[in-house]
């Protein structure tokens, strides 16, 4: 019965393990994944016309 409840903890540990170090390959994926976007994005935003009309009128507006 002891032996039993030892293979279990252990194979508990060895799952626990993997689990870990999935967690964290999942977690620096996901990070990777959603900086990549974030930065599209900002590139996608400060290359338009939109974010250059914005900077002209809030620089206007500073200088009255």
């Amino acid at each position: 019965m002891r032996n039993s409840h030892e293979n279990h903890q252990k194979n508990d540990s060895i799952i626990n393990k993997v689990d870990q170090e999935f967690s964290e390959q999942l977690t620096k994926i996901i990070k990777s994944y959603v900086l990549d976007l974030v930065n599209h994005e900002v590139d996608v935003i400060t290359d338009s016309d939109w974010f250059e009309e914005k900077i002209k009128t809030t620089i206007e507006e500073l200088n009255k």
